[in-house]
């Protein structure tokens, strides 16, 4: 390595910075304020690890989504290179955002919304920037740790903080000392020397104090705004919105499910209709919305809609009455009535309700199989529908959770229909559920197709 560029390199620096970069520990946990210089961290300490490796080496610096990491991090590294022009050996490749390091050296950025693209030989240093934003963690455990192995590669992870989740693990794990492999460093806005403090003063004066502590004082919160910031209304493989074209070869092989969020003639009725395919993947694909009021004229909507063979309905309709009768047993006698012999199980699901959004969110991220190889994940939304459930799934927050009666009107009735259908066909714990003693009995359907192991859907016939 020349000696002479290292030293460029470093005194780029701030004394934070070379801090980090000094200690000898594996891993680096670092989490800093809003424009502290974590993403050049970032680079400067991929490009260090690869200048002290054997000649062909290659190192990653990953994102949050592959649109961030070219925004940020390629336009950063460009920049660098305008300052060391001795690192680069060949011309940078924009299309495969790739650069080309002296020595056949490779420093590549990858986002980690295409989780399939994260394949390669193995690496000698890697860098997660904004890594408490990267939606799963498997990717750093399933993916990104065998690569190291071989080579005995180091790696960093470098973030503001958001809630306290799997970067916290890392950050409390690098502070406690038990593993001398990792060690932790904790920088804030103001420390670090590259906002004024007029600025910084304005941005508190003007900032919810909570926000201002995770933002630029690094607090890790024990709450996130939003409740199920895990849900993303983006296509698919980055979010949770599933196009038309997969949907219709997966259709074939689902049951269609329904769900109802009951209320009074006060409040609204959600209804929510899903495919669910032979994994108990839930894929919502229509709802309504409707004034609440007699059970037969609900049932009348949702009956123009595809049949379902099955609702799910909270446990609250039991105990709700109407001339006599409960609402599910009024939806239960009207559905027998328009259908004939083909009648509804009205199944009724409850959990506490902090066990049932945290399942929720679990169940929101891809999935990945024994190879390291993403699969849908088990909550989708068709490509153009279900426009209120994606709306309350975006905007709901821990506040609305808590709401009762008519303040939670309007807030989360949709969310509310939805959660009942994935406590009911994904795995869930603790999970007390009760089927009514009505309706056929659905048969499974033939699952002996083999299916892709990356997007999960059936191979094509």
């Amino acid at each position: 390595m020349p000696e002479k560029g290292h030293a460029e390199l470093l005194i780029s620096l701030l004394w934070w910075q070379q801090e980090v970069l000094a200690s000898p520990a594996r891993f680096k946990a670092v989490v800093g304020g809003r424009r502290a210089g974590k993403t050049r961290l970032g680079l400067i300490f991929d490009i260090t690890e690869l200048l002290d490796r054997e000649e062909g080496s290659e190192a990653w610096f990953l994102g949050p989504t592959y649109r961030q990491v070219k925004m940020i991090g390629w336009r950063d590294v460009l920049e660098l290179i305008r300052l060391a022009p001795w690192l680069l050996e060949g011309k940078p490749n924009v299309n495969e955002l790739t650069i080309p390091i002296v020595g056949r050296r490779q420093l590549s950025f990858k986002g980690c919304d295409q989780p399939d693209s994260l394949r390669g030989p193995g690496l000698v240093a890697f860098n997660f920037d904004e890594y408490a934003f990267v939606r799963n963690r498997l990717i750093w455990e399933k993916i990104v740790r065998p690569m190291i192995a071989d080579k005995k590669g180091k790696g960093m992870f470098q973030t503001t903080p958001s809630g306290r989740e799997h970067f916290c693990e890392l950050f409390e794990l690098g502070k406690s000392g038990d593993n001398p492999d990792w060690e932790s460093f904790e920088i804030w806005t103001k420390d670090a020397g590259t906002v004024d403090d007029d600025e910084l003063a304005d941005i508190k004066a003007t900032t919810p104090a909570d926000f201002y502590a995770q933002e630029h004082e690094c607090k890790f919160l024990s709450y996130e705004g939003l409740a199920v910031p895990e849900f993303s209304p983006k296509n698919w493989p980055e979010g949770n919105i599933l196009p038309m074209e997969m949907f219709e070869k997966m259709r074939k092989h689902c049951t269609v499910w329904g769900a109802i969020d009951w209320a009074k003639s006060t409040g609204k009725t959600a209804y929510l209709e899903a495919f669910i395919d032979p994994e108990g993947r839930v894929i919502f694909t229509d709802e309504l919305s409707m004034p609440g009021g007699a059970p037969s004229l609900v049932w009348e909507k949702i009956s123009a809609l595809n049949p379902a063979e099955m609702v799910v309905i909270g446990h609250d309709a039991y105990a709700k009455e109407s001339e006599g009768f409960s609402v599910a047993e009024q939806l239960q006698r009207a559905s027998r009535d328009d259908r004939g012999s083909i009648r509804l199980r009205l199944v009724k699901h409850y959990a506490r309700k902090a066990d049932a959004v945290s399942f929720l969110k679990q169940q929101c991220l891809p999935g990945f199989d024994s190879e390291g190889n993403a699969r849908l994940p088990k909550v989708m939304v068709l490509e153009g529908r279900c426009r209120v459930y994606v709306s309350q799934m975006c905007k709901l927050s821990h506040a609305d959770l808590e709401k009762q009666g008519h303040a939670s009107q309007g807030i989360r009735d949709s969310f509310d229909a939805g959660l009942y259908l994935v406590m009911r066909h994904v795995k869930a714990p603790a999970v007390v559920s009760q089927e009514s003693d009505v309706g056929r009995t659905i048969k499974p359907r033939d699952t002996s197709d083999e299916f892709e192991s990356v997007s999960g859907l059936p191979m094509d016939e």
